[in-house]
């Protein structure tokens, strides 16, 4: 996705830890990669940035700063995926509810 479409995409992860994983991967297509970042208060210079742009990359976590209440305007994004499934994670309260 990243390699085969011109323009800005976004690619949003089911966990930080997931998108830790990925970062590197992403920065190897030669676009401008932008990572949510975990303080919230680096979120609007992170996003003036890649408004600007015409070809980064966008990652982010779903539910995240990024993913959720923000619009991406004028067509700035040509593409975005999720990878993963973006449930939460099922915890000893949940299998018993379900028992």
């Amino acid at each position: 996705m990243i390699e085969g479409i011109e323009g800005n995409v976004a690619i949003y992860f089911t966990s930080y830890e997931m998108l830790e994983d990925y970062a590197d991967f992403c920065e190897g297509f030669g676009k401008r990669v932008f990572i949510e970042p975990r303080d919230a208060r680096e979120v609007p210079k992170l996003l003036r940035e890649f408004m600007h742009s015409n070809n980064s990359v966008l990652i982010g976590v779903c539910g995240g700063k990024l993913s959720e209440g923000v619009d991406y305007p004028r067509g700035i994004l040509k593409g975005v995926c999720v990878v993963g499934l973006p449930f939460s994670a099922y915890t000893k309260m949940q299998r018993c509810i379900n028992e």
